[in-house]
């Protein structure tokens, strides 16, 4: 009787470990971590929320590789200026025609968009016909100039987001993100932009502060379909929620 009892319970000593091992994989390799955010997601989910709330900020746009198309026939060499949400935006253009250098100011509130002449002094500013202005390979123009209209929409629609590291940017400490950034996205979770390439999606990285406000963009590849298939563009970002005031050129 004895050995029988001894031998009943040397199977349930055996698979203590196994059970042990169990538990501990519920809880560390199991579906409680499987429920665990991806911290790539969390983060572009988090400063998509953050940069929805802004009033106000400004931007730099500048092209480190290929050419941007600003209007017909033009190279935007640079863009700097301020967006004041929901609707208006005003910027300094540098663009290049052949050899020659041109400066261009830029001012579009709701539907009216207003650009002054490089070839006249002073700031003569005339309004365009939104509708009829592209920025090349029929894009509208406002949607080009404006990063609110298309660059920060990559902020809810990247794709395959993951982290690629820290980096500091304007004395901030930021965590990069890569992935991609699928235009046809854009284009059927909204109105559609005219001119834009949809043909694939682009590589895309975001660099996002401890605050969860986007701090640079860069997009590798063609907006448009005028553009080269190396171009790539930076969006960087500054002064956030600081006073602004767009009003029409008088």
């Amino acid at each position: 009787m004895g050995f029988y009892r001894a031998a009943r319970r040397r199977p349930a000593a055996r698979s203590l470990p196994l059970l042990l091992l169990v538990v501990l994989g519920l809880t560390v390799g199991g579906p409680a971590a499987a429920q665990e955010p991806d911290e790539a997601a969390a983060l572009l989910e988090r400063a998509a929320t953050t940069m929805a709330a802004l009033d106000s900020f400004h931007f730099e746009l500048s092209t480190p590789r290929g050419q941007t198309l600003f209007l017909e026939n033009l190279e935007l060499a640079a863009l700097e200026g301020d967006v004041l949400r929901p609707d208006s935006f005003r910027a300094s253009a540098t663009a290049k025609a052949a050899i020659v250098e041109l400066s261009v100011d830029v001012v579009g509130i709701g539907t009216r968009l207003w650009v002054t002449d490089p070839l006249q002094e002073g700031d003569q500013y005339q309004e365009l016909d939104i509708a009829a202005e592209t920025g090349g390979g029929g894009a509208s123009l406002v949607d080009l100039l404006n990063p609110d209209r298309v660059l920060l929409e990559a902020v809810t629609l990247i794709e395959e987001p993951s982290v690629a590291g820290d980096d500091e940017i304007d004395d901030a400490e930021t965590t990069r993100i890569d992935g991609t950034f699928d235009l046809s996205r854009l284009q059927a979770a909204g109105t559609p932009v005219p001119g834009l390439r949809t043909d694939q999606p682009l590589p895309v990285s975001i660099w996002i502060d401890d605050e969860g406000r986007v701090r640079r963009m860069e997009i590798e590849g063609p907006l448009t379909t005028a553009e080269a298939s190396d171009v790539v563009r930076r969006l960087d970002l500054t002064a956030f929620d600081e006073p602004v005031t767009i009003e029409p050129p008088g």
